[in-house]
């Protein structure tokens, strides 16, 4: 295997998940942007009070998440309830997901997302990272979704609706799904360090 074959499928990851944003942004920014313009009539600039006011808000949220919040609950440690709702089969087919991953092995068998501890820890920092982006996204299009109900435009509802639970609220459950393999990774690492010596 060359040098260049192992960096070009090292840079696979980066692409796709490129793709994956241009694809996201389409699908979820687009009937977002139909929406205000079919609410411009009734509202005119205030319509844009719709958007700007909930991603403001949802960004200044977001980044002041405290560190308890990214802590995964009980209910959540074992994985089972995301497992349930698809989260394994959904972590097939993104960034760093199963598929990806194996197609970069093929031509870089050492290539892993995770390789010891400390990047385990800077892992766990990108799921936090990737979560509050994805809530913000949520924060944005969820007061739109609901103005559309209370005006009876349900088709508009469900159309700014339904593209965020593939793009956004699953990549949230995934990060949190995520989050709590790491941290038992985490805890059975400080469990296996020995206790530090009382006598000099």
């Amino acid at each position: 295997m060359s040098f260049a074959s192992a960096h070009d499928a090292g840079r696979m990851p980066g692409s796709y998940l490129g793709a994956m944003i241009v694809v996201s942004c389409a699908a979820c920014l687009t009937p977002l942007e139909i929406f205000l313009v079919e609410l411009w009539p009734l509202h005119g600039f205030a319509s844009l009070l719709l958007v700007a006011a909930p991603l403001a808000a949802g960004w200044g949220i977001a980044r002041r998440l405290p560190d308890a919040y990214y802590k995964t609950r009980r209910v959540e440690s074992s994985g089972r309830v995301y497992e349930a709702i698809g989260i394994r089969v959904f972590k097939r087919f993104v960034p760093n997901g199963d598929y990806i991953n194996r197609m970069v092995r093929r031509a870089d068998p050492g290539y892993r997302v995770v390789r010891d501890v400390p990047s385990v820890v800077t892992f766990e920092g990108a799921t936090r990272w990737a979560e509050r982006s994805h809530l913000v996204s949520l924060m944005m299009v969820l007061p739109a979704a609901v103005y559309a109900v209370i005006l009876g435009w349900d088709k508009f509802a469900l159309w700014l609706t339904l593209p965020n639970i593939p793009f956004h609220l699953y990549p949230v459950l995934l990060q949190r799904y995520t989050r709590a393999r790491i941290q038992r990774v985490i805890a059975k690492q400080t469990r296996r360090q020995p206790e530090p010596s009382l006598v000099d």
